[in-house]
């Protein structure tokens, strides 16, 4: 395992440099510490991933934090999105319980978006839906 990028797995937690990982404060999934012992790849797991049922093509990927990040922490995100020619979509849910919601329409990111009630966001999932075409 490389040292200058994740330090030994303890006690069930990977301590690595970027996440809360290191810190132990978060447990990481057996899969995902195995993946980051393979060297010269990355991974991402898609938080939620929308698609249609008529066709299975995907609609909307969504990456969920807990604070804002910057426009470089979810661009893989939004490269799936562009590939799949959909939406993508980041969801900031803050610990008083207001969402985030900033959307990708393939051209631009659009402001973040905050509001008390999950209708801004049920506003993107339908958006990406009805402009679905199977």
């Amino acid at each position: 395992m490389r040292k200058d990028k994740c330090d030994p797995i303890v006690s069930g937690f990977a301590m690595t440099e970027r996440n809360r990982e290191r810190t132990g404060r978060r447990k990481l999934t057996r899969t995902s510490a195995i993946a980051r012992t393979v060297q010269g790849v990355r991974h991402l797991d898609i938080d939620l991933f929308q698609y249609a049922p008529c066709c299975l093509k995907p609609q909307l990927f969504i990456e969920v934090k807990s604070v804002p990040i910057s426009k470089s922490e979810w661009a893989m995100t939004r490269n799936l999105a562009d590939e799949f020619g959909c939406l993508a979509a980041l969801v900031v849910e803050a610990w008083y319980g207001d969402l985030g919601v900033q959307v990708y329409d393939g051209e631009t990111i659009s402001d973040l978006h905050w509001s008390d009630t999950e209708g801004y966001l049920v506003s993107v999932m339908e958006k990406a839906r009805d402009d679905h075409a199977c």
